[in-house]
Formats: C-alpha cells, sequence, structure tokens
C-alpha cells in the first residue's frame, strides 16, 4: 500500500514508495502528473478513474476507484485508489489526498465466483447451495426443472423439503463434515430427495468442487 497527493492548482502529483512499487515504476520515470498517473491504468480503465477524480472535484463525492495497472514489464495488478478532497475556505477544491493498494487477488476471488454462479446458473443438474445448518441459499435451474419448486420457493428453507425423513440423518451428517473440510474439498450429497409432487427417486452419486453445493442428476 502507499499514499499520494496531488496538488491541483500547479498539477504536481506526489508519490510514496509505495505507489512506485504497485505501479513498478522507478521515480526518474514519473513526471508527476495526473496525466503521467494514469498512463499505467489499462485503456478500458481510465475514462472511469478521469471520472471519478472529476466527481470529486465538481460534485464533492468521495474519490474511489478500482482500475487495472499495466506495469512496465507487462504484469497487469488490479489497485484501488482513494482519497478525500482537501477545500480553501470557500469550497474550491485545493488536492486530493489519498490512499492506493493492491486487491488482485480479491478481484481473482470475484471473477472466480462469478464464473463458478454462471456454470452453476446455467447448469442442467440441479444444484443447491446450503449453509452448514441446511438452509438454501442458491437454487438454480436444474433444481426448478428436478424438484419442480422455483428459487423463489426454496431459498431460505430447510434441505429437508426435499429430503424425505429417512435422509434426514445422513442429511444432516453430511452437514457435519461440511465444517471440517476446505473450499476444495468434495464431499458425495444426500442420496435421496423429495420433489415437489411428493415423488421419491434416488439420485446418481455426484461429487461438489464446493462442499456447501450438492449436484443431483437423475
Amino acid at each position: 500500500m502507499g499514499t499520494w497527493q496531488w496538488d491541483i492548482s500547479s498539477d504536481h502529483v506526489v508519490w510514496s514508495e509505495g505507489v512506485f512499487d504497485l505501479h513498478g515504476r522507478q521515480p526518474e520515470n514519473f513526471e508527476g502528473t495526473v496525466e503521467s498517473a494514469l498512463a499505467d491504468a489499462h485503456p478500458d480503465d481510465r475514462d472511469a478513474v478521469a471520472r471519478a477524480i472529476q466527481a470529486t472535484l465538481q460534485e464533492g463525492a468521495p474519490f474511489q476507484a478500482e482500475y487495472r495497472c499495466v506495469r512496465p514489464d507487462g504484469r497487469t495488478v488490479w489497485l484501488e485508489s482513494k482519497a478525500r478532497c482537501i477545500r480553501d475556505g470557500e469550497g474550491k477544491p485545493q488536492r486530493l489526498v489519498g490512499v492506493c493498494m493492491d486487491i488482485t487477488r480479491r478481484k481473482q476471488r470475484e471473477q472466480d465466483h462469478a464464473r463458478v454462479a454462471s456454470i452453476v446458473a446455467s447448469s442442467t443438474d440441479a444444484i443447491i447451495g446450503k449453509t452448514v445448518a441446511g438452509i438454501v441459499t442458491s437454487w438454480n435451474v436444474g433444481a426448478e426443472r428436478l424438484f419442480g419448486y422455483s428459487a423463489g420457493e426454496m431459498i431460505g428453507q430447510s434441505i429437508e423439503v426435499i429430503v424425505p425423513r429417512s435422509g434426514a440423518m445422513r442429511c444432516a451428517r453430511f452437514s457435519t463434515r461440511l465444517r471440517a473440510v476446505s473450499v476444495c474439498g468434495a464431499l458425495r450429497p444426500c442420496a435421496c430427495a423429495r420433489t415437489g409432487n411428493g415423488s421419491i427417486y434416488r439420485s446418481a452419486s455426484a461429487r461438489s468442487a464446493m462442499p456447501t453445493v450438492g449436484s443431483w442428476r437423475r
């Protein structure tokens, strides 16, 4: 993490050593202007950062921007920058004082979660997410088709709505085991389930890449 400030009237930008490290640049290669500061921003993100700066200056909104930084070594990292605006007695912006930090890992997690969510949403298999207490947290189209309940009907309900009484103990043991495994663990979900019309069937064996998600197939 590093700190920075921008004197607006002189267009002079000062970076701390931490900001230079984040950008992978040396002080002698930095001109100390906003244009030079934004030069590393990914072309697709640069305008959004500029708009955020203008919103802070013109509307008084807190400055906050997340953007990709393309370093001189070719590596692309995600950075988050936040700042407060210092104004004079008449309310005119004088300078921005802020911090900058690397959020690459957080962005990668968000992208991974979005990718998994997309797979779950589009899968023809019934994929159900639940808490360790057995409360349904996600219910995809495949689950709606297979069990006959909509997502609106099932999210927030107990998984026992679809687990027959004879399978309740097995489901409880499954939930207990969930507490002891990592996100990369693989567990076999309950073997039988009950559909919305009351029929009971035994599912094909399946394993999940996420321990809080069960997958069923006919």
